[in-house]
């Protein structure tokens, strides 16, 4: 099947998701994955099968480090050691000391800009940074450096910023930073403030008593979020996006591990508490995260909560044998890759709980994805390519000629869509800005998704519709599985190409999907 054969019978069925407010998973176009009994526990049985052709792992650094954090911008694998920030080049297999730092242990990106600094939320403080916040400008490719001195913050710091400010928060107070100038903005009477993120209109503030603060960068006001009895007294841990609802991640004094998510459109909370029990999360883009837990009778534990169709969460609880589970991602609705301590890389079979690949003597670190069949993961011995054969389940290729029968998915958490696409397609990794990828570039084919905000106060723009219909060419109305609705209409570009726009209007963004084809 051609490619534009597979834009005019599988894409324009339309497969974005809504775009103002609550976004729930559009199902997959391929077999609905096998269903899993909720709250049914399983036990890891041992390794079935050497399934070699599934998955390989080729070392591609040698070389000892120590990553304290890690994160994948593009081609470039950035990472933090005790005396500094290094950047591998994926295409060049260039490793590079960018800047000589001390202590660092977190890095965040949002738009363009990556961040690097020190947080500790547990125990004191003992770091005494004198520049203990670095920012790299990915547009002009120029790192920034705050001193204590400006910032007043002390050392531990969460932070997070949009086109134009920067949130600083610590135990000690919060400021915004202008980005053009580098400079102090304001000082804000919070204290306590563990984690800060947010969208084009608010900035969320979790703090140490559980509360969460806001900013309204419209109305430019403070004001506080009405939690939960959940959140009351627990520490958040982090703020994330996750199928464009707020995540909060917290513990609280009782050994209690929760996730809370926020819908801004219906000021309604949905929860996933686990007592007596502490760990980690791990969320995705997939509509599923995963929650690694350490309990005094059960011993360690894998929960996962999916949304395999619209209805409402699904529960699945694993019994492991792993000591410490270091990193989870998710391949797609079925398998998932698990990296643990002194029992390397594993595979999953989230359906029966089974390891269907296993190599212990693999290392263990973080893994980043590069796209659907292809992984990097950085260890403390080197960095390795991860290589997946998604077809050699033979349950989800039903239509092996086709290659629009088989779907994966791609979430946007900045603007909250979703797109599903041939699972033989290998997209892009998100761009820097987060606003969107690139789903298929091969023999003259340009296939992407993106997301943009409306600008401040102009409402809907619909230019793009209207100077299509004043130039004669065909506009047709679309609608998503949400009901939102869209157009489409093609034309014809310089070259042999034939181009198909299909735009959908959310009530503060707009998602398009672009497509030159030959």
């Amino acid at each position: 099947m051609t490619i534009s054969k597979i834009i005019a019978s599988y894409m324009i069925v339309i497969m974005l998701a809504s775009c103002s407010g609550s976004q729930d998973k559009l199902p997959a176009a391929s077999e609905k994955p096998p269903t899993l009994e909720s709250n049914a526990v399983q036990s890891f049985p041992e390794n079935k099968a050497n399934q070699d052709d599934f998955l390989t792992i080729n070392k591609r650094l040698d070389k000892d480090i120590y990553p304290m954090d890690s994160l994948l911008v593009g081609d470039q694998l950035w990472y933090v050691e005790e005396e500094g920030i290094y950047s591998y080049q994926l295409n060049t297999n260039e490793l590079r000391n960018e800047i000589e730092t001390k202590g660092f242990n977190e890095i965040r990106a949002f738009n363009n800009n990556i961040w690097f600094y020190f947080q500790q939320l547990e125990g004191s403080d003992d770091n005494d940074l004198s520049k203990p916040l670095v920012r790299y400008d990915t547009k002009n490719e120029k790192f920034i450096s705050y001193s204590e001195k400006d910032l007043r913050l002390g050392s531990s710091l969460t932070v997070y910023s949009d086109e134009d400010t920067a949130w600083i928060g610590s135990d000690n107070g919060a400021i915004s930073i202008d980005l053009t100038t580098n400079k102090v903005k304001n000082r804000y009477e919070l204290d306590e403030v563990t984690s800060i993120n947010g969208n084009q209109r608010m900035v969320y503030f979790g703090k140490r008593d559980g509360s969460i603060q806001t900013y309204d960068k419209v109305a430019h006001q403070f004001g506080q979020l009405q939690t939960t009895e959940q959140l009351q007294g627990a520490q958040i841990e982090e703020l994330r996006w996750f199928k464009g609802k707020l995540m909060v991640i917290w513990g609280d004094s009782d050994e209690n591990t929760g996730v809370s998510l926020f819908d801004e459109t219906s000021k309604s909370w949905e929860e996933f508490v686990q007592q007596d029990a502490s760990g980690y999360v791990w969320s995705d883009q997939i509509s599923s995260f995963q929650m690694g837990l350490l309990t005094e009778d059960k011993g360690e534990q894998l929960v996962n909560y999916s949304w395999t169709d619209l209805s409402e969460s699904l529960e699945k609880i694993y019994k492991t044998s792993f000591v410490v589970i270091e990193d989870i991602a998710t391949i797609n609705d079925r398998y998932a890759l698990i990296s643990a301590f002194e029992e390397g890389v594993n595979v999953l079979d989230k359906s029966t709980g089974d390891i269907i690949w296993k190599s212990a003597d693999k290392d263990s670190g973080t893994f980043h994805k590069i796209r659907d069949s292809e992984y990097v993961m950085i260890t403390s011995k080197g960095i390795y390519d991860i290589f997946l054969n998604l077809d050699i389940d033979s349950e989800f290729t039903e239509n092996e000629g086709d290659p629009a029968a088989t779907t994966m998915s791609n979430y946007s958490d900045k603007f909250g869509f979703e797109i599903d696409y041939p699972s033989s397609w290998n997209i892009s990794e998100e761009s820097p800005a987060g606003d969107g990828v690139f789903l298929y570039e091969e023999d003259g084919n340009d296939i992407r998704t993106y997301g943009g905000y409306y600008p401040m106060g102009d409402g809907i723009d619909t230019s793009e519709i209207d100077e299509a219909k004043e130039a004669g060419i065909q506009v047709e109305e679309i609608e998503t599985l949400q009901g939102i609705k869209g157009h489409v209409f093609k034309e014809k570009d310089n070259g042999d190409n034939i181009v198909m726009h299909y735009i959908v209007y959310g009530s503060e963004i707009r998602v398009q999907l672009y497509a030159a084809v030959t």
